[in-house]
């Protein structure tokens, strides 16, 4: 029998043979060469980078930057910039008003012969403005149309639709906030109530409505306002002689009728 000592002799050799033929293999195998590819240039050299100019969101003209996908296009214009701003402030419908479809261009001439300056130094106090008249003859569009005139002087300016002011007030109220909204309210420059009267009746918004005009008056701030309801309309609107005498002592009242017939 062989021995053990035979036996392990046999298994180097054996293990000693397979590893000289893989060697042999891995001999005859080509290596892999890494071969770093350069990257190509973002431009050639000496060629700008192309990019899109940036369009002004208001007249379409280059507002001197590029498109930039994360950010608003910007105006390119001081006019441009209060285009934007004005929009938030005027509804769609009034931004563009054509004199000649006016109904009433006697009350529109009326209305913008109003003068900021010249009604602070009004000795009657009445520096604001009450349009009173039908409606679709012109008081809305001839307000804003004045608005517009001193928001592009840098007057702060504030506008409330029908029931607008009760909303927000009740809102501002009911969240803890209502004097801060209140005071910032007063503190405005100028100030429309629009389609005055036709809000939803109650009794703490016409106190607060009082509340405001009575504050605004006594820091000579003007206040504008347009209705479709005369004087004893209003009275009855609101249940106070207080509040309709104070119109009349503050405001410049004008009158907007159906001039049609009589052209």
């Amino acid at each position: 029998m062989p021995s053990a000592r035979s036996d392990s002799e046999k298994l180097l050799k054996a293990q000693a043979k397979i590893m000289m033929q893989q060697a042999k293999i891995m001999r005859q195998t080509p290596k892999k060469i890494r071969v770093d590819t350069p990257k190509k240039p973002a431009n050639p050299p000496g060629q700008q980078i192309k990019r899109e100019a940036e369009l002004c969101p208001v007249c379409g003209k280059p507002n001197g930057s590029y498109v930039n996908s994360y950010a608003r296009p910007a105006p390119c214009s001081e006019d441009c910039r209060l285009e934007i701003a004005w929009a938030d402030v005027c509804q769609l419908l009034y931004r563009e008003t054509e004199y000649d479809r006016l109904p009433d261009k006697e009350g529109f001439h009326e209305i913008m012969a109003w003068d900021y300056d010249e009604a602070m130094k009004r000795e009657d106090n009445r520096f604001g403005l009450l349009a009173i008249g039908p409606t679709r003859l012109g008081k809305t569009r001839s307000l804003y149309m004045l608005l517009k005139r001193y928001f592009w002087k840098g007057k702060s300016v504030r506008v409330f639709e029908t029931g607008d002011f009760g909303r927000e007030c009740a809102e501002a109220f009911r969240s803890l906030g209502g004097l801060k909204w209140f005071n910032s309210i007063v503190r405005v420059d100028l100030v429309l109530l629009d389609d005055h009267g036709r809000e939803k009746k109650s009794e703490s918004s016409g106190r607060s409505m009082f509340d405001l005009f009575e504050k605004r008056t006594s820091r000579k701030l003007p206040t504008f306002i347009s209705t479709n309801f005369s004087g004893m309309e209003i009275k009855n609107k609101y249940l106070d002689d207080a509040y309709l005498a104070r119109l009349r002592e503050f405001c410049q009242i004008v009158t907007f009728q159906d001039r049609s017939a009589n052209p």
